[in-house]
């Protein structure tokens, strides 16, 4: 049982944290080389705030995994509707499927710990 629960703890968060990797390299479209170093920068900062956002649910989600882990779901479900209609559905799994998998971790998780106390 120890293992089982060590692997549920420890999954959702790599999870996130390679999530947050994989968006960030959404960000690197910006160095194309035809800016100076500042409208680089300014570019950049916009790209990063879903990587952002992830590595904030992260935080709240290491201190309260059931919160987090709806903060997680609650992304998923922003993201497929800010961007519904824009691409095609392998475009929705590959970045909302993530999130909600990462979220239901996070609150099985915490069930399983919440189970486990005396």
């Amino acid at each position: 049982m120890q293992r089982l629960e060590r692997t549920l703890y420890w999954t959702p968060r790599a999870m996130a944290f390679g999530f947050a990797a994989f968006l960030g390299v959404f960000a690197a479209d910006v160095f194309d080389g035809s800016q100076n170093a500042v409208a680089t920068l300014a570019a950049l900062l916009p790209h990063l705030i879903p990587s952002a956002l992830v590595l904030l649910a992260l935080w709240l989600a290491w201190r309260r995994e059931v919160v987090g882990g709806l903060v997680f779901t609650a992304l998923g479900v922003a993201y497929c509707m800010y961007a519904w209609g824009r691409f095609p559905a392998a475009t929705y799994f590959a970045i909302a499927g993530p999130l909600a998998l990462t979220g239901a971790l996070f609150i099985t998780h915490a069930a399983f710990a919440a189970r486990r106390m005396p």
